[in-house]
């Protein structure tokens, strides 16, 4: 079983397009769910269950053993040490999948900085290092360097797709 968080936002369902298309079903999409824009993201993918984010680690609590990977894709703003108890509850997770950020904002460093301890700290975390294979790479961004173009979203879940 294949967790995805972010899973209704435009990545997470791309992410997810990709993992059908290699024959992976037993998807969890993670997300909030209740704009209906973003969810029809996920029309079309195959998903064994939507579980809301604030329902996740009462889910996990119930199914960690059952969960192979997990992808946490779904944070778009900084990240702090109180947040980092999601990987206290993922340590028994053979593999934990961690993209880091490469976002025109001021807590980026911080960000990757402690997405980059964490790594080192729980032998269970893969982290893609999207701030180096994104670094000059305007052409993979929006005019907000922010957003992913679809040149970008190809790289990003390509290179996610290394540490299946």
């Amino acid at each position: 079983m294949i967790i995805v968080t972010g899973a209704a936002g435009f990545i997470g369902s791309c992410l997810i397009q990709k993992l059908n298309e290699l024959k992976f079903r037993y998807i969890i999409a993670v997300d909030d769910f209740s704009n209906e824009d973003k969810n029809r993201n996920l029309k079309g993918k195959s998903i064994m269950e939507r579980i809301d984010r604030k329902d996740l680690f009462g889910w996990l609590e119930k199914n960690n053993r059952e969960v192979e990977f997990f992808f946490h894709i779904g944070a778009r703003t900084d990240t702090t040490e109180f947040d980092t108890n999601i990987f206290d509850e993922l340590k028994g997770q053979s593999k934990v999948i961690v993209v880091n950020t490469s976002v025109p904002r001021g807590w980026k460093d911080d960000n990757n900085q402690l997405i980059q301890r964490l790594a080192w700290n729980y032998p269970n975390i893969r982290l893609v290092d999207w701030a180096s294979i994104s670094e000059g790479h305007p052409e993979y961004f929006a005019p907000d360097g922010v957003h992913l173009v679809p040149a970008g979203i190809l790289v990003y879940v390509d290179a996610i797709m290394r540490y299946l």
